[in-house]
């Protein structure tokens, strides 16, 4: 299924705290704040979020080897006396109508769900995500067996000529550094 979301004022793809950006990667639930909770915890603010609120993992390890900043982020529903928001009405947070918002949560288990936000999403059919999900697979299993067996220049070819490791070297440094 898919749902109508509003996202934030300034749009997407989310570089530093308070920009009223949304971030845009993979991200999971990590915690559920409920309407009574809101209620004790924001008071009047607490409609802001509506049925409640699910907090996500931004920013991930790719978004700070980035640079990029904030916290905050949640999917949570609308005022009550609101359907949904306007496309862009948000300081960064994934918005939902309330009834879409309760239709999702039975399926949102804390720790576990990703919430994939992507500007497009590009829908296949069942057989072309199986070729793709088996390249995949061949892919990553050709590094693997590569990484094994000690095939360094094929294990190395593997990489993107953007690559940045969590130190911040680069293709070039990483890549001298495993042949060494």
């Amino acid at each position: 299924t898919d749902h109508y979301a509003t996202i934030g004022k300034l749009g997407s793809d989310k570089f530093r705290e308070g920009d009223q950006r949304t971030p845009l990667g993979v991200y999971f639930v990590n915690n559920y704040l409920s309407r009574p909770y809101l209620d004790k915890t924001r008071g009047a603010q607490a409609d802001l979020y509506g049925v409640g609120a699910w907090p996500i993992s931004f920013p991930n390890e790719i978004d700070k080897s980035e640079g990029r900043t904030g916290s905050g982020i949640w999917l949570h529903g609308v005022p009550a006396n609101t359907y949904a928001r306007a496309p862009w009405a948000s300081n960064g947070c994934v918005a939902m109508s309330n009834e879409e918002m309760l239709d999702i949560a039975q399926y949102i288990q804390v720790g576990q769900t990703p919430v994939v936000i992507v500007p497009k999403a590009e829908w296949v059919s069942k057989v072309e995500w199986q070729s793709r999900h088996d390249a995949a697979l061949s892919l990553v299993d050709g590094w693997r067996e590569e990484w094994e067996t000690l095939n360094t220049q094929a294990y190395l070819n593997r990489y993107g000529r953007l690559f940045k490791n969590d130190e911040g070297q680069n293709l070039a440094s990483w890549s001298s550094q495993k042949i060494a």
